[in-house]
């Protein structure tokens, strides 16, 4: 097993380990729940890690907050996740890389390579999604109403309706 090292980000610690050979760099962005030396007692992870590991070279972290890093005083943005990929990148000498979003780590994931895409080789998601229209944490408490009002004009935009034609309407 690889060993285990720190980043630093924001003041913080972030737990991190980097295995494998391969040609191509891997950051491995994952969910709210993570313990990169837990990691390894699940049989099935352990074989998909060992997989990536054949054909890359991979960064697993714990995200502040989680794990082997240490804790959050409050909730983290986007942002600040997306700068904690950044850290451990940088510190493991990951120039560009494939980044591999699943769950909760895919908004970091996606962030990450819309703002610095010079540092993103490829972008892989899993079982995620984007977080469109959160502005903040006062969104929380709003009147779904009001904040499916103020979202419209934007996702309107983005659907198409199906023709008349291909529902087979006349």
């Amino acid at each position: 097993m690889a060993e285990t090292s720190y980043a630093q980000c924001e003041g913080l610690s972030l737990a991190y380990k980097v295995f494998g050979d391969g040609p191509i760099d891997l950051v491995f962005a994952g969910s709210f729940a993570s313990h990169i030396e837990l990691y390894w007692t699940i049989p099935e992870f352990v074989a998909f890690l060992e997989r990536l590991s054949t054909f890359c070279r991979v960064l697993l972290f714990d995200k502040a907050g989680v794990g082997l890093s240490d804790p959050i005083p409050h909730v983290y943005t986007l942002d600040q996740r997306a700068a904690e990929i950044e850290a451990v990148m940088d510190v493991a000498g990951f120039e560009r890389a494939v980044l591999f979003g699943a769950s909760e780590g895919g908004g970091a994931a996606i962030l990450f390579a819309g703002t610095r895409p010079q540092r993103t080789r490829a972008l892989v998601l899993t079982g995620t999604f984007a977080y469109a229209g959160f502005v903040g944490w006062d969104d929380l408490d709003r009147d779904p109403a009001d904040i499916r009002t103020r979202l419209a004009p934007a996702t309107d935009r983005t659907r198409t309706k199906t023709p008349a034609s291909a529902t087979g309407a006349r």
